[in-house]
């Protein structure tokens, strides 16, 4: 007969051993975040427009700056690949938007701008910090952060009340965002105060082409915008494809310079 039939004290003891090394693996697989799911933030006629919000968990008090991540497939929200940077003490808002198939523009613009200034205006209950807030998007998402960067303060865009708070941002990561031609085109609202933008995209897209990406980073610097344009060989029209090692220290690095000045290390 076996000892954990024989011993039935031996049985538990030997149970317990084999847990004890498996805590430490199972505790580190916990993210580290706080997730507070489906925060309305906006509520145009028939609907109900929400965001996901990842705050840090162990990484100090805050304030935290924020990224402000838009999908490429409007009217969904789900995980964002952005929730990585909560290790490195961002806060990071995943955001629903209605799609332009349904809702002309500038609807689109008019949600994102809700977003920023709900998040804004909540700052001190999450503990965000109002003054450093970025656009992250891709494809459809990268545009309506190109349009955060550059019509701050429109009054057609804005949609809101005067007293309502700012939906600038300080700056913008545009992955393969298509153009649009006119009232839709940021380039229509260019301006040297608009914020910095760093633009990703694959050489190989067949969705949206990079010279798009090209004809933008040329207008924003003809108009004394900060712009940077990385086109990554072979990339497609994919997050994964373009999101290289070498590109996430890009995004990272000019995150932390334009919202916290690099004052806290990478994430690992």
């Amino acid at each position: 007969m076996s000892r954990s039939m024989s011993d039935p004290l031996g049985a538990v003891l030997g149970l317990l051993a084999l847990a004890a090394p498996l805590a430490p693996s199972l505790q580190a697989q916990q993210p580290p975040w706080v997730l507070f799911r489906d925060l309305e933030y906006a509520r145009p006629p028939g609907q109900s427009l929400r965001l996901d919000l990842y705050l840090p968990d162990q990484a100090g008090p805050g304030p935290w700056p924020v990224v402000v991540w838009f999908h490429g497939q409007p009217g969904r929200k789900y995980p964002t690949p952005a929730r990585r940077l909560v290790r490195s003490g961002y806060a990071v808002a995943s955001v629903e938007y209605r799609s332009p198939r349904d809702a002309r523009f500038p609807t689109q613009v008019h949600d994102a701008k809700a977003a920023v200034r709900w998040l804004r205006a909540n700052a001190a209950r999450h503990s965000l910090d109002p003054d450093h807030i970025a656009a992250w998007g891709e494809s459809a998402g990268g545009y309506v952060a190109v349009m955060l960067a550059t019509s701050a303060g429109d009054s057609m865009l804005d949609g809101a009340d005067p007293g309502a708070p700012s939906s600038r941002v300080q700056a913008a990561v545009n992955y393969f965002g298509p153009g649009r031609r006119g009232p839709g085109s940021p380039l229509r609202y260019l301006s040297a105060d608009d914020a910095p933008v760093l633009t990703v995209h694959g050489s190989a897209d067949r969705t949206v082409s990079p010279g798009r990406s090209e004809r933008l980073h040329s207008a924003l610097q003809a108009a004394g915008v900060e712009s940077t344009l990385e086109i990554v060989r072979g990339g497609r029209h994919d997050f994964a494809t373009v999101h290289t090692p070498r590109i996430d220290s890009l995004v990272r690095a000019f995150l932390d310079r334009h919202l916290q000045s690099g004052s806290r290390p990478p994430a690992p």
